[in-house]
């Protein structure tokens, strides 16, 4: 069962959000697959766009 949920960046969680996309992108370029950043980054961005 999926269940609808709404994201919304407030103050510093932008911010954050921010950071995590740059140290993803840094993995990406490394060679690195599925770390946990890029779960939880996968996982906003799922949420983001629901």
């Amino acid at each position: 069962m999926n269940k609808k949920t709404r994201v919304i960046l407030l103050d510093e969680a932008d911010g954050e959000y921010k950071k995590l996309n740059q140290i993803v992108g840094k993995q990406l370029r490394e060679g690195k697959q599925n770390t946990s950043e890029m779960q939880l980054l996968r996982s906003i961005k799922q949420n983001l766009n629901s």
